[in-house]
C-alpha cells in the first residue's frame, strides 16, 4: 500500500511538472519550475499524499480469512475407470 501511494505521488508530481511546462498560464507563473507557485503546488500535493497515505495505513485492516471447504455432492468414492 505504501509503495502504491509513493508511485501514485510520483505520477502526480510528473503531471504537475508537465502541466507547468505545457499550459501557457502556468508556464507564465513558473517558467523555470523553481518559482514559488510551482514549489508551493508540489509541497501541497506532497503534504496531501503524506496525510492520505498515513490515514490509509492506520485504517487498513486485514480481515480474518475464513476458509470454506466445499464437498462435491454425488461424486463420493468415484474412481477413474480403466478401459
Amino acid at each position: 500500500m505504501i509503495s502504491a501511494t509513493i508511485s501514485l505521488y510520483f505520477n502526480v508530481f510528473v503531471l504537475i511538472a508537465q502541466a507547468f511546462q505545457k499550459i501557457p498560464l502556468l508556464k507564465e507563473m513558473a517558467p523555470t519550475q523553481s518559482e514559488p507557485p510551482f514549489v508551493l503546488t508540489q509541497l501541497v500535493v506532497l503534504t496531501l499524499f503524506v496525510v492520505l497515505g498515513v490515514l490509509a495505513v492506520i485504517r487498513f485492516r486485514i480481515e480474518r480469512v475464513v476458509h470454506i471447504v466445499v464437498k462435491p455432492i454425488g461424486i463420493a468414492n468415484v474412481t477413474p475407470s480403466h478401459r
